[in-house]
């Protein structure tokens, strides 16, 4: 059986039209890969930039370390029998009544540990934008984040009852401070399950 002639094009311009389009199709797909390439290098350089700010805040971090101890120490031997939801409960009493001592006593080192929130109200802003996913973020400062949702929460919001401060003080780190402490209880429990199988 012979094959139509009408099948193939026959002419330059028809060769033409019937190779742009794999030609095309390539193109947006290197188009698409670089382009995800970039996106990542400068999420990576983000990161890059993140962690030397990071070691600049030692101070702060130091201080928030210092604040982390007391307030554990304090709590864990005035309640030492309590249960787990009962200690966290005094713990976030305990940090509030910290913070607000040391906003009330200390105005240096109080604003020197706003630098340290600072940090991590620009990182909560850099996740709510979408410039870096939370899932990066989570992975890198994990520890600090979930401490920050014991600490802060009922401060912040005591502070920001007074005349002088800004609604909306502190809220990207307090949110992303949040959900890093849902996904680390969701972990904890996906654990636990794992170990009873």
């Amino acid at each position: 059986m012979p094959v139509p002639t009408d099948f193939w094009p026959q002419t330059l311009v028809e060769w033409t039209r019937v190779s742009l389009v794999p030609l095309v199709f390539v193109s947006a797909v290197v188009a698409i890969y670089q382009l995800r390439r970039n996106v990542l290098q400068s999420r990576a350089s983000f990161l890059l930039e993140l962690e030397s700010k990071w070691d600049r805040i030692a101070p702060s971090r130091k201080l928030a370390q210092k604040m982390k101890g007391s307030v554990r120490a304090k709590v864990f031997k005035e309640h030492p029998d309590k249960k787990d939801a009962e200690q966290e409960k005094q713990l976030r009493i305990g940090y509030a009544s910290y913070l607000k001592d040391l906003k009330d006593n200390d105005p240096v080192e109080f604003t020197d540990l706003t630098e340290y929130w600072g940090f991590h109200e620009t990182l909560g802003l850099m996740v709510r934008k979408r410039h870096i996913p939370f899932r990066d973020v989570y992975l890198l400062y994990k520890g600090p984040l979930v401490e920050i949702d014991r600490a802060c929460p009922e401060f912040v919001k005591m502070w920001q009852g007074e005349a002088h401060m800004p609604a909306g003080l502190y809220e990207n780190m307090l949110r992303l401070a949040q959900r890093a402490a849902r996904r680390e209880r969701r972990e904890v429990i996906v654990a636990g399950l794992k170990f009873w199988r």
